[in-house]
């Protein structure tokens, strides 16, 4: 602010409120209004899970049927919700220690793009505001919509 960095990037404040879906546009509205300019939606980066990588390697350099690597990719575990990484995966699992022994250059191919960027998204209700206009102090892009979206990586 005039000129002083109080905080770097890793260190900017947030405020998170779960606000019901229904609603939830006017809000995003109200906030928009009430910062003209000083506003804009979150661009999030999605990436390659290992079970995604393990399906397509298996379909591609395995020449396996979907239905195969679909069975394959089950087996890979999850905690709390969140695929494991595929080296845990490897270790944890017999069945699919087993498969990855069968298929080492499936396997080394699926490690090597696992938790690349795949697409991008925008955040359903994450807002970046900021004390300056946006657009002075943050790097833009437009999605698809043309609505602008703000990088922050």
């Amino acid at each position: 602010m005039d000129g002083v960095e109080y905080l770097d990037g890793s260190l900017a404040p947030d405020v998170d409120n779960d606000i019901d879906f229904l609603r939830r546009h006017e809000v995003i509205k109200y906030i928009e209004r009430k910062h003209e300019g000083r506003t804009c939606k979150i661009l999030t980066l999605n990436t390659l899970s290992g079970k995604l990588c393990i399906k397509e390697c298996g379909k591609i350099v395995g020449e396996y049927s979907e239905e195969d690597v679909n069975h394959v990719s089950d087996m890979i575990p999850k905690q709390f919700g969140k695929v494991k990484p595929l080296s845990d995966a490897a270790e944890e699992s017999e069945k699919f220690a087993e498969w990855v022994e069968q298929n080492p250059s499936v396997f080394k191919i699926a490690r090597k793009i696992e938790n690349l960027h795949k697409n991008t998204g925008v955040h359903p209700s994450g807002i970046a505001i900021s004390h300056d206009l946006i657009d002075d102090i943050m790097p833009l892009q437009a999605t698809s919509d043309g609505e602008l979206v703000v990088v922050m990586i």
